[in-house]
């Protein structure tokens, strides 16, 4: 019976260390009946020093050994709710964030005779692999608003510059007539002042052999 008994603890021992990254069962008076040496080793405890402490002596001691942010402890968000909170809930999932940077996944659940169940998994590589996709879709996000915007200019620019063809191209046509006729304003100029001239003497009575003389003179057709 003995050798069947260690037989026992030692598969149990063994199912408790496998146990994610901790295991432990609090009993109802919310301290440590059995835990897994690593669930004890984040309190700078062995498995069997853990025995017999309650959440708050270790959650005190964590705090001390700066396990957890004491700026954290405060708002309350490291390490849960004290003990007495816990048992409102039978079952809960929280995250805890270590001083040292790492994240817990804690599933709590209270079982019929009062004990209290806690398995605790590193979840850190996921949190970072979280936190590299947040930072890569923020940045995909600001390098496609910047391409919308350089998009945008670009559109305005090709605006810009077919605005800019179109009003040489009307430049271009209205320049044609208008520097014909500013070229012949001069010439027109010379004959209305010839033709005046030629009226004017015809108009004071200039013979018939004296007007064509004159009109020859003056090149007026």
């Amino acid at each position: 019976r003995e050798a069947a008994g260690a037989n026992s603890d030692a598969i149990l021992r063994h199912a408790l260390e496998v146990a994610g990254d901790g295991f432990a069962i609090y009993d109802s008076q919310d301290r440590i009946a059995i835990c897994s040496s690593r669930f004890a080793a984040l309190y700078g405890l062995t498995a069997e020093q853990a025995i017999g402490k309650s959440f708050d002596e270790l959650l005190a001691r964590g705090y001390e050994r700066g396990v957890f942010s004491r700026d954290e402890r405060e708002t309350g968000s490291t390490a849960g709710p004290v003990s007495s909170a816990r048992r409102n809930i039978p079952e809960r999932m929280i995250e805890i964030r270590t001083s040292a940077g790492e994240w817990f996944l804690v599933h709590e659940r209270v079982t019929p005779s009062g004990d209290l169940v806690v398995v605790r998994t590193n979840i850190t590589a996921r949190r970072r692999m979280e936190d590299e996709l947040r930072r890569a879709k923020e940045d995909a996000e600001r390098a496609l608003a910047d391409l919308r915007g350089a998009q945008a200019n670009l559109i305005l620019a090709e605006k810009m510059a077919s605005l800019g063809r179109l009003v040489a191209g009307v430049a271009h046509e209205l320049n044609n007539p208008i520097s014909f006729v500013l070229g012949n304003v001069h010439a027109l100029q010379r004959y209305t002042e010839r033709l005046s001239r030629y009226l004017g003497a015809l108009h004071a009575g200039l013979g018939a052999e004296d007007s064509a003389r004159l009109r020859v003179e003056l090149r007026i057709d």
